[in-house]
């Protein structure tokens, strides 16, 4: 494959039977390893593809481990055209998600407790929640539990100068039950338990009990639920014929997980049960600890940290039958940043912070530097820097022109070398002022140079969707009375507005599109009363689309993008069901008044689905398009997991001396599940999640780590222990790194 595996890799391909526990290191070539396992398995030792499970953490990751099985497997037959005689059907294996592969297994099982159910995305979701769940829908109605569960649904209010609860805030309130109901069952929390704890425990297990009930009523299953539902199908006849092989189908033999540290209790719970009815529990887990960021979404370190001892609970084997092993050959960064991005978790032990070593997986070896660099190239490349100046707006000129430097002086060849990362890419900060990121997009404009910035929260300041979304207001709320009279929440109403105003303003400029909105009013104004709109609303968007400026917009790759997300927005919203079975995507005239759209559909338009959109959209991230040439990226962390790039800017930020949401969620919780934790101090949690945080950034970085900090976020009391580097000391993090200004060194052009 003309890549030439170490000891430790090829002991992980090499593996057969037992259970094998491989802890990578960033840039260890973790998902090479899996590939080529996966191959082995298949064309050496025989096992049908269909008897593997190969699962990961997101979709765009487990088809890039899709394409690379298929690629290799094609070189594979290349190489050996006795293959192509063989009865191996490579794309029968089975990976992808765990919700996805659920969803696929029960279909293809015909599991008739799964029959006819769909299984709905995390907007219909969202919908599904704020039409169905009163704890959203009516939030005061529910005070013991907002009470208690404020850090999700408070803000600061700055003339009561404390934190506060919105009640009218449905988009929040919505976005909180979905994630206190997520928790509860990726937690395996039990619910009758919950309901003999306190109050808001009990009222809170009701209403998730409901809210259950209301799902399968529709039969409807969320990427929560359908692990729920799988779990029944693996203990039913379906799923004992699926594991054991049945007619057609052989038994699943292998089972391999990718990202593990990122795991909930329930699918850990759905791997073993799955492992322990195959022979020799084959169930292969890769990931790495120091690199959990999913708290937020329920992953929980857990799983990994304790892989062996959950085995020898679950399968009944001795510990030596667990194959562990550590892949700490580092092939992405320059020694220096991979000295210093292991000097750097590995810090905290000489701080004796036994939180944060029980969170660990023991004896983790130190990382080693192997990619393939010069002497001279190691020796005068400057891998360690950092930049700091007294404010955003100064550091973000600076960080500008050290990007231009770099192209003008050939040191890359292309803007989309350089990425900034940071927690929040946003632009605009919550007081309505530019944040560092809207300060580094007015500094690159300046130099010439774009960004991609697709988690800005921009998406609804484009100028397409302003439009288009103007002109389906400007038909269905004809002079927005209804926004103006009955809409109580101001944000939505400003927002609409906003979107009203740019159609009418420019309207005159595109007559075809005009003409098209005009007739559309004059039709509706005869509709009669209590009747449907014969167009839906996507049909109406799509009519939209068909007229200038949009045709042109389509052919422009972005804007194209843009488009067909808002167009699956909608689509979204119309797939919900409602009580009365008519979909939400068919506009209703008033039952009074001739020629009006009704009032309670347009209030719900704006309160669940532009609702929704002020949650704030995501810019276009087409799986297609992970880095376009040309422009600077700025992403989260998050984001750039699993990338790398030769120079990396990492934003040094002042972070709050308080629990995050998850933590303070596994401790709510814990008293009321099986699930083992490792500790239950929320603020302990937290700030082992912000050292993972900034040891991934690190990690992403190939010749060039930069630090970018105002010159008093360092030595801000909460920040010391995360910046001071070894010995709590905010100096120190400067003398490790030595700055050195690159525009008076000579950097070598990467290549």
């Amino acid at each position: 494959m003309g890549y030439k595996f170490n000891e430790e890799q090829k002991n992980s391909v090499n593996h057969k039977d037992n259970p094998l526990w491989i802890v990578a290191g960033p840039g260890s070539g973790k998902t090479e390893v899996l590939v080529v396992r996966t191959l082995k398995l298949i064309f050496v030792d025989g096992v049908n593809p269909k008897s593997i499970i190969l699962t990961t953490f997101t979709k765009k990751a487990s088809q890039n481990l899709f394409d690379r099985i298929i690629k290799y497997s094609t070189k594979l037959y290349d190489l050996y055209p006795e293959l192509k005689g063989s009865s191996i059907e490579i794309h029968s294996l089975r990976v992808g998600t765990l919700h996805s592969l659920c969803n696929d297994i029960m279909k293809e099982y015909k599991y008739t407790d799964y029959e006819n159910y769909k299984l709905i995305n995390e907007i219909e979701n969202y919908i599904f929640v704020y039409n169905y769940c009163p704890i959203a829908k009516y939030g005061a109605r529910y005070k013991e539990i907002w009470t208690k569960f404020r850090c999700l649904v408070g803000r600061y209010d700055k003339d009561l100068c404390c934190q506060i609860i919105d009640y009218k805030n449905k988009a929040r309130l919505t976005s909180a039950t979905i994630t206190l109901f997520n928790r509860i069952i990726e937690d395996k929390v039990n619910i009758d338990k919950l309901k003999n704890g306190k109050i808001y425990h009990k009222k809170l297990a009701e209403e998730c009990e409901k809210y259950l009930e209301k799902l399968e009523g529709f039969k409807l299953c969320t990427f929560s639920t359908i692990q729920l539902k799988f779990i029944d199908f693996l203990n039913s006849e379906d799923g004992e014929l699926f594991l054991s092989g049945s007619g057609y189908n052989p038994p699943i033999k292998h089972i391999m997980v990718d990202e593990y540290q990122d795991t909930n209790p329930i699918q850990e719970e759905i791997y073993f049960k799955m492992a322990k009815q195959i022979e020799n529990n084959n169930l292969c887990v890769v990931g790495d600890d120091d690199q959990a960021m999913y708290r937020f979404r329920g992953g929980t370190v857990e799983c990994m940290v304790n892989f062996d001892k959950t085995c020898v609970e679950k399968f009944n084997i001795p510990i030596d039958k667990i194959n562990k092993i550590f892949l700490k050959s580092n092939y992405r960064s320059h020694p220096d940043i991979v000295k210093y991005y292991d000097d750097y978790i590995n810090s905290y032990k000489y701080t004796k912070d036994v939180e944060m070593e029980r969170a660990r997986v023991k004896d983790k070896p130190q990382l080693v530097a192997k990619k393939e660099m010069d002497k001279e190239t190691i020796d005068n490349y400057l891998a360690l820097n950092y930049i700091e100046k007294e404010d955003d707006e100064k550091l973000a000129e600076e960080v500008a022109n050290t990007i231009k430097y770099f192209k003008d002086n050939d040191i890359i060849e292309d803007y989309s070398q350089c990425v900034i990362l940071i927690k929040s890419t946003r632009e605009i900060d919550y007081n309505g002022n530019d944040s560092f990121i809207g300060h580094i997009r007015q500094k690159l404009l300046n130099n010439g140079i774009d960004i991609y910035n697709p988690r800005s929260k921009n998406f609804l300041n484009q100028e397409e969707i302003k439009l288009a979304l103007g002109a389906f207001i400007s038909i269905v709320d004809t002079d927005i009375s209804v926004l103006e009279n009955n809409l109580r929440s101001q944000p939505i109403s400003n927002e609409v507005v906003k979107w009203y105003e740019e159609y009418q303003n420019n309207k005159n400029k595109y007559p075809e599109l005009k003409k098209y909105v005009d007739s559309s009013v004059e039709k509706l104004k005869t509709m009669e009363e209590g009747s449907f709109i014969n167009s839906s609303i996507e049909n109406i968007l799509y009519k939209i689309y068909a007229c200038y400026p949009f045709t042109e917009w389509l052919n422009d790759e972005e804007k194209s993008y843009r488009l067909a997300k808002l167009t699956n927005l909608f689509n979204s919203y119309s797939t919900i069901p409602t009580e009365n079975l008519i979909s939400k995507g068919s506009i209703s005239i008033d039952g009074h008044t001739k020629g009006k759209v009704d009032v309670k559909w347009l209030m719900e338009f704006y309160g669940s689905l532009v609702g929704h959109f002020l949650g704030g959209i995501d810019d276009i991230e087409d799986e297609e398009i992970t880095i376009p040439e040309g422009k600077v990226p700025i992403m989260t962390v998050h984001q750039a997991k699993g990338l790398e790039f030769p120079f990396v800017f990492v934003y040094l930020q002042k972070w709050q001396n308080k629990a995050n949401d998850g933590a303070i969620l596994e401790r709510e919780f814990a008293e009321f599940t099986d699930f083992k934790r490792i500790s239950t101090i929320p603020r302990k949690k937290t700030f082992q999640d912000i050292i993972r945080f900034h040891y991934v950034a690190y990690s992403r970085a190939q010749y060039g780590l930069i630090h970018l900090w105002t010159s008093d976020i360092i030595d801000i009391k909460n920040n010391h222990k995360l910046y001071g580097f070894i010995k709590e000391h905010p100096n120190n993090l400067k003398i490790y790194i030595k700055n050195t200004s690159y525009f008076k060194n000579n950097i070598n052009k990467i290549n």
